[in-house]
């Protein structure tokens, strides 16, 4: 059965403990058939509701992609799915929400007769898909994103770890590319390097 068990304040713990944690709502959702749930996230959006984001797999069945939004008080109110191929594979989710009611997801896709790539999409606070892309960045080599950061302008920018080194991705608002790069070394004996966090300054470079 699949459960989604959302304790929104400041953490996800468990209700015999909400008292200590100060938890303002909890939700338990639950499915009819052999389902699991990975890779849960949370974000806040700028309209005071809240979405959570994870994929989910089923016995015999692809991995699909699980966005669900909610109200302040905890109730749903709207559900997406992305499915993906039975035999492909849904990884390493990252998030983030920008200033205008907006958030976006980062993910990695992996195909049966293809590397991971990263896929990013971009989503209004309704959960209606505004954009996706879809990038190989080590050109069929194994790219993870790590982190996911937007500049007060709504640009996102994601950092990976590509076949050893450290990637980063830059998108517009609307879903142009701006720029890839990849620092660090590369060949036999070369340090194995990952970037963890990203971030924009005021100046919004990275």
């Amino acid at each position: 059965m699949r459960t989604w068990i959302l304790c929104l304040l400041f953490a996800l713990v468990a209700s015999s403990r909400a008292a200590t944690y100060g938890v303002k709502w909890l939700t338990d959702l639950g499915g009819t058939a052999n389902e699991s749930l990975h890779g849960m996230r949370v974000i806040s959006l700028t309209n005071g509701t809240f979405v959570g984001v994870g994929y989910e797999s089923t016995l015999g069945g692809g991995p699909k992609l699980v966005i669900r939004g909610y109200d302040a008080t905890g109730q749903v109110l709207w559900t997406r799915f992305r499915p993906v191929g039975q035999f492909e594979s849904i990884g390493n989710i990252v998030s983030a929400a920008d200033n205008f009611g907006n958030f976006y997801v980062t993910f990695g896709h992996e195909e049966l007769v293809d590397f991971r790539d990263i896929v990013t999409i971009k989503y209004n606070s309704s959960g209606q898909e505004i954009w996706a892309r879809s990038l190989d960045f080590a050109n069929n080599g194994e790219d993870y994103p790590n982190a996911i950061t937007v500049d007060f302008a709504g640009n996102p920018a994601i950092v990976l770890s590509t076949a050893g080194r450290i990637g980063i991705i830059r998108y517009t608002k609307d879903g142009v590319l701006m720029f890839r790069h990849a620092y660090g070394s590369v060949g036999s004996g070369a340090q194995r390097e990952v970037g963890e966090q990203i971030a924009y300054d005021s100046q919004r470079n990275i």
